[in-house]
């Protein structure tokens, strides 16, 4: 008898109370389940927020006529251009957008006062190609405002630009060379399927160096004839080779260009368009070399390595193809060029 009502107390109290207890508060907010967190208290968030709000600046490109630079660096909710006009100088804010923007590239023509940039529209994360007249802060959408648009190459005399589109099909990314003067009317000189984007123009602007991204672990870099559309691999083997940045040597004659051949890290190489054959640059450098850009006389070649997580800047000389860590630099800094 006594068992039989150890049993009935069990059945009406004890589990219905061990039930209320394992019952969880589920909330849902949007694509994010939220189950048994307090609520967090208001102050604590404008607490955060303050630690979460600190501010950077990403150079973007340099002004004609040693005006300064132009960065951009986010106030409020979102990144704008702004212009610098000297060390230490104030910043002057140039773009207002409700989005953020990105990728701004500024003519090569001294005689055009603009600048090309990219900008979401509406919060659909269709990135469109607008210009800027930094003459009257006028702005123009170029590209159609439903497909998504990138990878901003101006040509070396500054008339026209390449960039990829994904207006075919909607998921391709295709390359286009518009003029900047009838931009509507760009004209698509690669559709192979997958991600393809252009990097730079030779010197001569008749060719495009672009690449085709498969993977973290797979790339390849290709010549493209613009009058031709013709393709030509650069380093055409079967291993997987992971490449990163790639730009033409000032001459025409070559390419530098980053990847991991026969290397657990990102290398500086420099290949020979002639010869078709590389010279490793950077072998005694065990880290990534990341990013590099190349001066206006091609006498000289800047690259950053990440060293420990830390961005670390260095000068190529390209005749003799030495490098050297850049003097005067703070250690530790991110240049980002």
């Amino acid at each position: 008898m006594r068992k039989l009502f150890t049993y009935f107390l069990l059945i009406f109290f004890i589990i219905p109370a061990s039930y209320s207890i394992a019952q969880v508060e589920r909330k849902e907010l949007g694509n994010l389940v939220i189950e048994n967190i307090p609520e967090i208290p208001q102050q604590l968030k404008d607490r955060i927020f303050q630690f979460q709000s600190t501010r950077s600046a990403s150079f973007q490109d340099w002004l004609h006529n040693d005006e300064g630079i132009l960065i951009s660096t986010r106030f409020g909710e979102t990144a704008q251009f702004h212009k610098v006009k000297m060390p230490g100088g104030a910043r002057e804010q140039i773009t207002f957008f409700p989005e953020p923007v990105g990728g701004a590239t500024i003519c090569p023509d001294k005689n055009k006062n603009i600048f090309l940039f990219t900008k979401d529209v509406g919060g659909g994360e269709f990135y469109q190609i607008f210009s800027f007249d930094m003459s009257d802060g006028s702005f123009k959408m170029l590209t159609d405002g439903k497909s998504s648009n990138g990878g901003v190459s101006w040509n070396n005399k500054g008339d026209k630009f390449s960039f990829f589109s994904t207006k075919r099909n909607g998921t391709d990314w295709d390359i286009y060379i518009a003029d900047i003067n009838n931009p509507e009317n760009a004209v698509m000189v690669l559709s192979e399927g997958g991600a393809w984007g252009a990097v730079d123009w030779s010197p001569d602007d008749k060719s495009l160096l672009v690449g085709k991204y498969i993977s973290a672990n797979e790339s390849y870099y290709y010549l493209l004839d613009v009058e031709s559309k013709s393709l030509i691999q650069i380093n055409p083997l079967t291993e997987k080779i992971a490449y990163g940045g790639a730009l033409f040597s000032k001459d025409g004659k070559g390419i530098f260009i980053t990847s991991d051949q026969n290397s657990e890290f990102q290398r500086l190489r420099y290949y020979d368009l002639q010869t078709k054959e590389f010279t490793s640059l950077t072998d005694d450098i065990n880290w990534d070399v990341e990013s590099l850009t190349i001066s206006d006389d091609g006498k000289n070649l800047a690259f950053t390595v990440n060293e420990d997580g830390m961005s670390k800047l260095y000068i190529l000389e390209t005749k003799e193809m030495k490098y050297m860590k850049a003097p005067g630099i703070p250690v530790g800094q991110d240049y980002g060029l």
